[in-house]
């Protein structure tokens, strides 16, 4: 009888224990509700709506997960939508948040928070990739899952470098063109969104 008691409690821990394969799937899921796929999504190209990203973070968020790499997965891809987020915010404040496009020493509000956006773009964007890639190097059994090489998530091929160097060079150029305070050699020569 204690046999059979022990071997109910296994099958019972065991089955309730938790599939990535299927949290995964979940996530899938919740994604295609709101029109998108985590292979899908890439910073200036196929982004969430806007108005979709906050309602799909909060679904993600709301699904309780305990396996590490469920965990990271969650964390990796909620990093991707909050970077697609920011993005969208700085793209929306257009051209006059790019030092590059010209701007007036009085449009410093907005080139600050263009700058904010495209940061925030970078730091998530970073975030969401390294995730996924330590996720990847920890756990090879998930690669055909997650997706490597050729069939990797787009969002690899995000300008969140870019990005980040978009948020300094506004600080820059503002600092040196404003206040005269700055070496113009010093900053990054910057290429146009339209070559992204």
């Amino acid at each position: 009888m204690k046999k059979l008691l022990l071997l109910l409690a296994l099958v019972f821990i065991v089955g309730c224990q938790e599939n990535f394969e299927a949290t995964f799937d979940k996530f899938e899921d919740i994604s295609e509700k709101y029109d998108t796929s985590f292979f899908n999504e890439k910073l200036n190209g196929s982004e969430v709506e806007l108005n979709k990203i906050q309602p799909l973070i909060n679904e993600i968020e709301a699904v309780k997960v305990t396996e590490n790499a469920s965990i990271r997965f969650k964390e990796a891809r909620i990093n991707m939508l909050k970077s697609q987020l920011y993005w969208q915010l700085a793209v929306d404040v257009g051209l006059v948040g790019r030092a590059d496009d010209g701007f007036r020493c009085s449009e410093k509000p907005l080139l600050d928070k263009a700058g904010d956006y495209y940061n925030k773009t970078h730091y998530y964007g970073l975030n969401a990739y390294n995730g996924l890639d330590l996720l990847l190097r920890d756990f090879p059994e998930y690669w055909d899952t997650i997706g490597i090489r050729e069939n990797r998530t787009y969002f690899y091929d995000s300008p969140i470098f870019w990005a980040g160097e978009r948020a300094r060079y506004n600080r820059e150029l503002y600092v040196e063109i404003c206040t005269g305070k700055l070496d113009a050699s010093k900053l990054p020569v910057m290429n146009s969104s339209k070559d992204l």
